[in-house]
């Protein structure tokens, strides 16, 4: 069975070795220029956003429970 089967994805970047799952490396590239590209697109109209604001904002949150974590030493609860 190859990796590709093992996972059930057909991704190119999956091969076989000695029985694990190992990635091929991606082709170098800038992703904050490939990021700002996708905003121009969307802004113009062109596309849909690859990931809503909200995602970002859940990301914010978690970024701000672990700073106030670390700063308080303690255990920091998120709501769902």
């Amino acid at each position: 069975m190859s990796a590709a089967e093992a996972t059930g994805r057909s991704d190119p970047r999956f091969r076989r070795v000695e029985d694990r799952i190992s990635f091929l490396p991606s082709p170098r590239r800038n992703q904050f220029a490939a990021q700002f590209d996708h905003l121009a697109e969307y802004v113009a109209g062109g596309t849909d956003p690859l990931t809503p604001g909200e995602e970002g904002l859940a990301d914010l949150r978690v970024m701000e429970a672990i700073y106030r974590s670390a700063r308080e030493r303690r255990h920091v609860s998120l709501s769902a």
